[in-house]
């Protein structure tokens, strides 16, 4: 039998029992999903326990839950509802036990009999709550949630149409510049444009754009603000579209195994990959839910792409993306479609759009990048100072000993301000800032300059354990890398550890307007700061957080001087 604490029971019969307070308790399915702050993977189905008080007509507590949870989840909404009920506008809620609960359920009231005896609490059975189910449209739209949820057949459908995606991987053929046009013949909807995440093997999943404006005003404003954090969010704020993201759990990493192995993994276990799905709007917010017009939209735009991608994908290899236009003939079945819309199958064409995607690329350049080979660049730093491989370098040549050992694949890197009450907010947050440079920081400009590494949480843990062994860091500039003839076309942004050892932070084009944007700001801040300037080591790369630098991200700041490029060459 199950049973409260012996210090919870005395904490509990501390608070007075009400004569003759009787209240409701249910349990509300919302056809909806949430999502669990601590674990990113746990995106689920959501229900929610009530506790209404019978005689005053209010709502003592309120808890959203998955719908996996058992009848142990009364129990905690009950005890909230005792000690620490929900607060109404100029209605005070007094704390104290109820003299009796009611329930429609038996096996709850047998259950909730043996939990709340030493409470001194009776547990009757009804079999209708009348004041719970007036309730509960207003209780829905209190929470948030819409009042017209899925029926369930097209919730699950959806979720099995999302995992065929996840099959499909259509991102190991497409880039998100490579764009297709979706047309569906329902509810006088607009084409659908088409951007697929997840080549870059960071993020996975489909953003359905409603017109081809937003999407290019969504990638002008993020290559337009790229070092500005509130313009940033402004910018995914204004999208306008419909999302589904996948959301890996219980990896630190994609790149930890191949995809195949974690769609066999995540077939064993449902909390490895989730299914997030939603709606942008610049005049809605984000919704985490779709409504049904949306939902019947989604799904024949999921049963599209599943074709397309089976049909097609061999011309798509190697990077092509040649013109490619197919029609499907698409059923759904009958008690998913409204009448308006009849039972006939609907003809859906999907196409690719080259003109628009190279226009996209073109916008493309950014000194926001995710470093995902890092070998990559180990081999440019061969190559540019001459040599092809190792095994070419002549005995007694000067080559640079730099190292590509720090920042972690598939990171984001940033060269921006640290604004300055942020600044001023990590140095009094214990352990938030690990260097400090003596005497005081001059406060002027935008803000403190700092090379940004996010990455996630375990990764970014064994990056800060590595700086803190090597002795912290001493030191970040750029360094122009010539080719054999002597002239330079890219550079490399260098952080210089304790040890003395260099490594990469990114690499970048010298020629690329964003970064020489980039390298003007940098260089205005580092003269305000008189040569200071800071590392940061963030958290939150594979999920919502990604982009996203706030106290929460940022795990520490590490302070230190600006390496001017002639410094360099003592170090050959």
């Amino acid at each position: 039998m199950d049973s409260l604490p012996s210090s919870t029971l005395r904490r509990l019969k501390q608070f007075p029992q009400q004569p003759n307070s009787v209240w409701e308790g249910d349990r509300l399915g919302l056809g909806a999903q949430i999502r669990d702050a601590d674990a990113p993977s746990g995106s689920r189905r959501a229900d929610c326990i009530l506790w209404v008080d019978g005689i005053d007509q209010t709502v003592r507590a309120i808890e959203v839950i998955s719908v996996a949870d058992g009848p142990e989840s009364y129990v905690r909404a009950l005890i909230k509802a005792i000690e620490a009920p929900m607060e109404m506008p100029q209605m005070p809620m007094l704390r104290f036990r109820p003299q009796k609960v009611v329930v429609r359920d038996r096996e709850l009231q047998f259950f909730l009999r043996g939990v709340l005896k030493d409470l001194e609490i009776e547990v009757e059975y009804h079999t209708s709550l009348p004041l719970i189910d007036e309730m509960a449209p207003s209780l829905r739209q209190l929470i948030g949630m819409t009042e017209e949820n899925l029926p369930d057949e097209l919730y699950d459908r959806l979720e099995e149409k999302a995992e065929q995606i996840w099959e499909t991987a259509p991102w190991n053929e497409l880039q998100d510049h490579q764009i297709l046009s979706i047309k569906l013949p329902i509810f006088d909807l607009k084409p659908f444009y088409l951007s697929v995440m997840g080549n870059l093997g960071v993020e996975y999943g489909l953003l359905l754009y409603r017109s081809v404006q937003s999407l290019k005003a969504f990638r002008q404003s993020v290559l337009r603000h790229s070092g500005d954090m509130r313009l940033m969010q402004d910018a995914f704020i204004n999208q306008d579209c419909l999302f589904l993201n996948f959301e890996l759990g219980g990896f630190d990493q994609p790149d930890m195994m191949n995809l195949i192995d974690l769609l066999r993994r995540s077939a064993q276990d449902e909390q490895e990959i989730s299914i997030d799905l939603g709606s942008i709007n610049p005049l809605e917010g984000i919704r985490s839910h779709l409504d049904e017009e949306e939902a019947i939209a989604m799904l024949l735009a999921l049963e599209a792409i599943n074709r397309f991608f089976r049909k097609s994908r061999r011309q798509f290899r190697g990077g092509q993306f040649p013109e490619c236009k197919s029609r499907f003939q698409i059923m759904l079945p009958a008690d998913l479609m409204p009448e308006t819309l009849g039972t006939k199958a609907m003809s859906v064409e999907i196409e690719t759009l080259p003109a628009l995607s190279n226009e996209l690329l073109a916008m493309s350049g950014t000194d926001r990048t995710e470093r995902t080979d890092p070998k990559g660049v180990g081999s440019k730093l061969l190559s540019a100072q001459g040599f092809g491989a190792p095994s070419s370098i002549p005995p007694g040549t000067a080559v640079l000993d730099i190292q590509d050992l720090l920042v972690p694949q598939n990171s984001l890197t940033f060269i921006e301000p640290l604004e300055w009450d942020m600044y001023e907010q990590m140095c009094a947050l214990p352990g938030k800032r690990s260097q400090a440079t003596p005497g005081k920081v001059p406060r002027k400009g935008e803000g403190f300059p700092v090379f940004i590494v996010q990455t996630t949480r375990a990764k970014a843990k064994a990056m800060t354990e590595q700086i803190e062994a090597a002795g912290g860091i001493t030191g970040l500039g750029f360094c122009a890398m010539p080719d054999r003839e002597g002239s330079a076309e890219w550079e490399i942004g260098l952080v210089r550890l304790g040890n003395g050892v260099l490594n990469v932070f990114n690499d970048y084009e010298l020629a690329d307007p964003t970064h020489q944007e980039s390298k003007r700001r940098w260089a205005r801040h580092i003269k305000a700061s008189k040569g200071r300037c800071g590392f940061i080591v963030a958290m939150g790369v594979t999920g919502a957080a990604k982009g996203k630098l706030d106290l929460g991200t940022m795990v520490t700041l590490y302070e230190t001087q600006v390496l001017l490029a002639d410094s360099f060459l003592d170090l050959i």
